[in-house]
C-alpha cells in the first residue's frame, strides 16, 4: 500500500490580531495564493515521500501523511478555484505513484479514495475552519476534530478496497483495514500542523519555526524515537517527552512540527524492522501499533493548544489594562477640567446671588430673595456634587500606592477633628471602642469614616440628637468587620439594595441633602481593600454600616 506523508513548507496568512470573534476571524482572513501554492507543493512532496518509504515497508505499512494537507488546502481554498486544485491534488498523486515506481494503472488506484477522502474531510472542515482557527479550549478542539479525522477515512478506505479487489482480487477486508488505520493516525499527525501553519503568517512562521531552539526540538523529536525503538523499553513513553517539552516552551507551531517528525520517525522505525513487534496474525492488528503513537501524540498538542489560549488571554488582558488605563486618565482629566473649569463660573453665580441679595434687600420682594436663595443653593450643591465626585474618581488612582498599617484609631481622630464643628453645633455624641491595626490605605479610609458619619449627622428625625458608635470584632477566617451604628431614620429593607449605586438618593426632600456619592464612594474603599460593605437596617431603628476587610493578626 502506497501512503503519504507530510513535510512543513511555505505559507502565508493574514489575520487581523484585533478581531476577537469567530465570525470576524473568518471575515478579515484569506489564504494568499501563495498559501495555496505552498501547501500544493507540500501535498506532491508529501505524496512522492511516502510512495518512497512504502517501497521499503516491512510488516507495518508506513503512515497515509499528505491527506491532512490536502484536507486543510481545500477547506481553505476559494469555492471557484475547487476544482482545479482536485484535478491538481489528483494529478500530483497520480504523478507521485508513478516517480516512487508504481505501474500507471496501479498509480491510479490510489487517487479516487484519495481525492474522496479529502474532500468529505474538507467539507466537514470548511464548516469549521474559522472556529478552529480562534479556539484555545482543547475538550472543545477534540469534539471538532474528532469526525473531521475519524469519518471521511471510512469512505475513503471503502472505495479503495472495492477497486484493488476488483482490479488484483486482493482481500477486501486486509485492504480496507490497511488504508483506514494508516490515514487515520497520519491525518491526526499531519492535520495540526497544517492548520497551525495555515493561521500563522508566514514571517512569523520563519521566525519560530526556523529558530534554534526549535529547531533543536524537532531535531530531538525525530531522533527519541529511533533510539527509543532500538535501545529502550516501552519506547512510546519516551516519545512524548520532547513534544511536551516544545509545547511547553515552543507553542502549537513548534509542537506540531515536533510532532509530525517524531511520527514519521516511529512510523518508519517500524516499517524498516527497527522495531521488535509482536506477531502479526491479523489485518486489524497493525492499528495496535500506530495507536500508542497517537496517545503519545494527543497530550503534548492539547498542552500547547492550552499554552497558546493562556498567552491569548493574557496578551487580551493586557489590552484590556491598557485600554482601561486610557479610559481612566481620560475621566482623571475630566473631573480636574470640571472641578476647576466649572467650579470658577458656580463660584461666580454664588457671589454674583450674595451681591444681588445684598442690593436688593431694602426693596426686592420675598419672592425675589426666595429666588436669589435658590439660584445660590443650586450653585453651592454643585460645587459639593464636583467636591464628591473628584473624591470618588481619585480612589482609583490611590489604589496603586503601596498598602501599609494604619492605626484606624488616629485615622478615626482626624476624621473627627474634621468635623468638630459640625459636631458641636448638632450635639452629637460619637463613641468607639479600641479600633485594630489594618492594612490599606490611610486617607482612603478616612473618606469612608467621614461620610459614614456625616450620613449618621444628616439622617436623624427632627429633633433627635445624633448618636454614632464606631466599633468592631474579628470574624473566624482572620478578617475583622469595622461597624458604624447611628440612631437614624434607618432604612427600609427594599431600599438597602439602591444604597450604594452613584447617584441614587433614597430621600430626596430638601431636608435630606446629599449628592448621592457618598455611599457609593464608601463602598468603592471597602472594595480597594478587598473586602465588602453593606447596611443593616429598619425604619426609624437606626442603621449599622459593616465594612469588612483583611487585616493583620495583632491589633492595637
Amino acid at each position: 500500500m502506497k501512503q503519504q506523508a507530510h513535510p512543513a513548507a511555505h505559507l502565508h496568512a493574514h489575520m487581523d490580531p484585533g478581531d476577537e470573534t469567530q465570525q470576524g476571524m473568518a471575515a478579515a482572513w484569506k489564504p494568499s495564493m501563495g498559501c495555496l501554492a505552498g501547501m500544493s507543493a507540500m501535498y506532491a512532496v508529501a505524496t512522492l515521500l511516502s510512495v518512497v518509504a512504502s517501497r521499503h515497508s516491512g510488516p507495518v505499512a508506513p503512515l497515509w501523511l499528505a491527506n491532512g494537507i490536502g484536507m486543510v488546502l481545500l477547506a481553505a481554498a476559494p469555492s471557484r478555484s475547487l476544482p482545479y486544485l482536485l484535478a491538481a491534488l489528483g494529478l500530483g498523486n497520480w504523478v507521485g505513484g508513478l516517480i516512487g515506481g508504481d505501474s500507471m494503472l496501479r498509480a491510479v488506484i490510489f487517487v479516487p479514495a484519495n481525492l474522496l477522502s479529502m474532500t468529505l474531510a474538507a467539507l466537514l472542515l470548511r464548516r469549521r475552519l474559522a472556529e478552529l482557527m480562534v479556539c484555545r479550549e482543547p475538550w472543545r478542539l477534540v469534539q471538532m476534530v474528532a469526525p473531521i479525522v475519524i469519518l471521511p477515512p471510512v469512505a475513503g478506505a471503502l472505495l479503495f478496497a472495492f477497486v484493488l479487489h476488483g482490479i488484483e482480487k486482493a482481500s477486501f477486508g486486509t485492504a480496507w483495514l490497511n488504508w483506514y488505520q494508516s490515514d487515520i493516525v497520519g491525518t491526526l499527525a499531519t492535520l495540526p500542523l497544517a492548520l497551525a501553519l495555515l493561521t500563522t503568517p508566514w514571517k512569523e512562521t520563519q521566525h519560530r519555526l526556523f529558530s534554534l531552539r526549535s529547531a533543536a526540538w524537532i531535531l530531538v523529536a525525530t531522533g527519541t524515537p529511533l533510539v527509543a525503538f532500538s535501545w529502550l523499553p516501552f519506547p512510546f513513553i519516551y516519545i512524548a517527552l520532547p513534544l511536551l517539552g516544545a509545547a511547553m516552551s515552543s507553542g502549537l507551531l513548534v509542537t506540531a512540527a515536533a510532532n509530525l517528525a517524531s511520527i514519521s520517525a516511529a512510523s518508519a522505525a517500524m516499517a524498516l524492522g527497527l522495531f521488535a513487534l509482536p506477531p502479526i496474525n491479523a489485518g486489524w492488528e497493525p492499528f495496535f501499533m500506530y495507536l500508542p503513537l497517537a496517545i503519545a501524540m494527543l497530550p503534548a498538542l492539547l498542552l500547547a493548544v492550552t499554552m497558546e489560549g493562556l498567552a491569548r488571554s493574557q496578551a487580551e488582558l493586557r489590552h484590556s489594562v491598557d485600554q482601561l488605563s486610557r479610559t481612566n486618565q481620560e475621566l482623571e482629566h475630566f473631573v480636574r477640567v470640571a472641578s476647576h473649569d466649572l467650579r470658577d463660573p458656580l463660584n461666580a453665580i454664588t457671589g454674583f446671588a450674595d451681591l444681588a441679595l445684598t442690593a436688593a434687600e431694602p426693596l426686592a420682594p420675598d419672592q425675589t430673595r426666595r429666588y436669589f436663595q435658590h439660584m445660590k443653593q443650586a450653585a453651592l450643591r454643585m460645587c459639593e456634587l464636583i467636591d464628591a465626585l473628584l473624591a470618588y474618581v481619585r480612589l482609583d488612582r490611590q489604589e496603586s500606592m503601596a498598602e501599609q498599617d494604619v492605626k484606624l484609631n488616629d485615622v478615626l481622630d482626624g476624621v473627627l477633628s474634621n468635623l468638630s464643628a459640625v459636631l458641636r453645633a448638632s450635639g452629637t455624641t460619637v463613641k468607639h471602642d479600641e479600633l485594630p491595626i489594618v492594612r490599606g490605605h490611610p486617607a482612603m479610609l478616612g473618606l469612608l469614616l467621614q461620610n459614614l458619619i456625616s450620613n449618621a449627622l444628616k439622617f436623624v428625625p427632627p429633633g433627635r440628637v445624633p448618636e454614632v458608635h464606631i466599633g468592631w470584632y474579628w470574624r473566624s477566617d482572620g478578617s475583622a468587620v469595622l461597624q458604624v451604628s447611628d440612631n437614624g431614620i434607618g432604612i427600609a429593607e427594599a431600599d438597602i439594595g439602591r444604597l450604594f449605586t452613584p447617584f441614587v438618593r433614597l430621600r430626596t426632600s430638601t431636608r435630606y441633602e446629599g449628592t448621592g456619592l457618598g455611599l457609593a464612594t464608601c463602598k468603592r474603599v471597602a472594595e480597594l481593600h478587598h473586602g465588602r460593605l453593606w447596611a443593616e437596617s429598619q425604619p426609624g431603628g437606626g442603621t449599622t454600616f459593616c465594612m469588612e476587610f483583611p487585616t493583620r493578626d495583632s491589633a492595637s
